[in-house]
């Protein structure tokens, strides 16, 4: 049975930041989508209970909100077009050419798609992975100051 991380000898890093990728990595292939889900859920479950036990022990006397089941719900029926949204916004802003497509792969219900029609440079690569992390945080910095 290979390591967990056993892509990882794979690749070779040289020079100043450059890597040379011998292996394409393939989380859905080698580990499965359901394993990849189980372990999503669990990680998010598990630092929600972290950081809501230390927010306890901060604040004792915190009550929160009430808020009405169909806004949950209309709120999270948008967080995932506009997560994949924000993706594609930085590669549109450069002026490459993306499309933002809704398919059915093998899955029971449809999956939204942001294809790059051509390579990317590495930085612009980054900034499109961490542009919706970015984004919410300052939102929610933004929202706490008010």
């Amino acid at each position: 049975m290979d390591p967990p991380f056993h892509f990882l000898e794979s690749i070779r890093i040289r020079g100043e930041g450059q890597m040379n990728c011998i292996k394409s990595v393939h989380f859905i292939r080698d580990y499965g989508r359901i394993r990849i889900t189980i372990l999503s859920i669990a990680a998010s479950l598990g630092f929600y209970t972290l950081f809501y036990v230390m927010f306890l022990n901060i604040h004792p006397h915190h009550h929160s909100v009430q808020f009405n089941m169909l806004v949950l719900l209309a709120v999270l029926i948008f967080v995932y077009p506009l997560h994949k949204l924000f993706h594609c916004l930085p590669v549109w802003c450069c002026g490459h050419q993306a499309t933002y497509s809704l398919r059915r792969k093998d899955a029971k219900f449809p999956l939204l798609f942001c294809d790059v029609k051509r390579p990317i440079p590495r930085n612009l690569f980054m900034v499109c992975v961490a542009f919706p992390g970015v984004i919410v945080t300052l939102a929610l910095i933004a929202a706490s100051i008010v």
